[in-house]
């Protein structure tokens, strides 16, 4: 029997994969107890896939958006948790590490990086000893319309220099293989048996490596691609710097797992969402 699978964030970057993937979009507003008890009270699912969250770690750094970010980030997970009793999968990310000592391994300890990193870090606390459940980290998501690569290709497209960080380091994660390697998961039936998983992708590099990759395989002029230092860019938002994950617990899953160049080949492919 097909599982019924449902996504909250179902309009975000992931959470429309999934559904095109044959999962359900749950519309809720999970800040709202009273109505996600209502909601999971009318609406059966085998397996909730948490995805609502503020991802914009920039604007979570801002102090007018801290409240909003842990009433989403923190309060929406734990309202899910407690209103829903059945399987559930909470989307998570590298930030809830310092950024010292990546790859993190999922036994890593956790300390998060910034405001975003602290509500996702406090999710993951409160969820810690609910059963059937598993945190699935993940990082560095592109292959939409709107995520640092596409910024970055149409940047270049319109002759603009665009900045390579070449001391942030990560997993780039295509959302689309992502999205099959959750749904892959969730097939083993071991949500709950597996406390905490990385997903992401298999190539571990520099932000300016990766970017210097995309521009060879977009035909891009590569002289517009400045290489500089997370510092001298004087971002306000902390970030992980050494991020990113040891994907052995996946791959001992046979999980599919995809290079950063499968997923940019996947984009070339595409390429017309990025405007041409």
């Amino acid at each position: 029997m097909n599982k019924i699978i449902g996504v909250t964030g179902a309009n975000g970057r992931l959470g429309t994969a999934l559904v095109q993937l044959g999962a359900v979009p749950i519309v809720l507003n999970i800040t709202d107890f009273s109505a996600c008890v209502d909601h999971f009270r009318e609406f059966q699912y085998d397996v909730v896939i948490n995805c609502a969250a503020k991802t914009d770690v920039d604007w979570c750094q801002k102090p007018e958006n801290t409240s909003e970010t842990i009433q989403v980030n923190t309060l929406g997970a734990i309202n899910i948790s407690e209103a829903y009793a059945g399987n559930l999968i909470q989307l998570s990310t590298d930030f809830v590490f310092d950024g010292k000592s990546g790859k993190y391994s999922e036994s890593a300890q956790i300390s998060g990086t910034g405001v975003y990193g602290f509500s996702k870090e406090l999710a993951e606390s409160a969820l810690e000893y609910r059963s059937d459940t598993t945190v699935i980290r993940t990082t560095q998501i592109f292959g939409t319309k709107n995520d640092f690569l596409s910024r970055a290709l149409l940047k270049a497209m319109n002759h603009q220099e665009v900045m390579g960080i070449d001391n942030l380091y990560g997993n780039p994660t295509h959302v689309e293989f992502l999205a099959v390697a959750i749904m892959s998961f969730i097939s083993l039936d071991r949500i709950g048996d597996i406390r905490f998983l990385h997903l992401a992708g298999t190539s571990y590099l520099s932000r300016y490596e990766f970017l210097k990759q995309a521009f060879l395989k977009f035909g891009l002029d590569i002289t517009l691609l400045k290489k500089v230092s997370y510092e001298s860019l004087n971002i306000p938002t902390p970030r992980p710097l050494l991020g990113g994950f040891d994907l052995s617990l996946a791959r001992k899953l046979k999980l599919p797992l995809y290079s950063a160049e499968g997923g940019l080949e996947k984009c070339f492919k595409n390429w017309s969402r990025y405007g041409k």
